[in-house]
């Protein structure tokens, strides 16, 4: 078993037993735990290897060749966020917590046209892309799941949604613009001090 399956496992884990230990944080530890295991999955398939170049991933008849329970749980996976997704759609006071569709669309379409690199083969390249953008939406659909079961404050009822709260026009998302600051600081840093100062988009 790959260093990266043993990791995400244990990180999993932890994720399960906080869950257990807080109830109102069940759901949201079990998405995350989907997204940590879908992660050392995908470090598992990643060509990496200790010279320095891009990193691949292998076709999917390879990848079924030598990995296959792993593929099969990535696949199980994307059947599982699927179908939620679609179950919490159906539901407009969750859609609602989305936005403006053409900006959820934009981003969507960004995650997918870089989520993987540039190679010599155009062809073996057009069907990583194929299933390297296939493993961001899941990812994205895990994120956004384990964000519309996070838990904001409890009522007579027992936990409420974020949704509840009250979003009025103007209003700003002070985790949200945290998170995306923190995230840019992150990728410049390691842009300038390990990427030989390229965005490296994917990561």
């Amino acid at each position: 078993m790959s260093i990266p399956i043993v990791t995400a496992s244990v990180v999993a884990l932890a994720a399960i037993v906080v869950g257990m230990r807080f109830a109102r944080f069940l759901r949201p530890a079990f998405w995350f735990a989907m997204a940590a295991i879908e992660q050392g999955i995908l470090l598992t398939f990643a060509q990496a290897g200790p010279t320095i170049r891009y990193q691949h991933y292998p076709p999917l008849s390879e990848l079924a060749g030598t990995h296959p329970i792993l593929l099969g749980a990535l696949v199980l996976q994307f059947i599982a966020v699927c179908i939620v997704t679609l179950q919490r759609l159906r539901s407009s006071r969750w859609l609602s917590r989305v936005g403006r569709p053409w900006r959820f669309v934009g981003a969507l379409a960004m995650a997918v046209c870089s989520a993987a690199v540039v190679s010599s083969d155009f062809t073996r390249f057009l069907g990583e892309l194929g299933f390297a953008a296939g493993c961001q939406i899941l990812a994205i659909g895990i994120v956004g799941l384990l964000m519309a079961d996070w838990p904001v404050s409890p009522n007579r009822d027992g936990v409420r949604d974020a949704a509840d709260e009250p979003q009025g026009r103007g209003h700003l998302d002070y985790w949200a613009w945290t998170t995306a600051i923190g995230v840019a600081i992150v990728a410049g840093w390691l842009s300038l001090s390990i990427y030989e100062r390229h965005p490296h988009v994917p990561d």
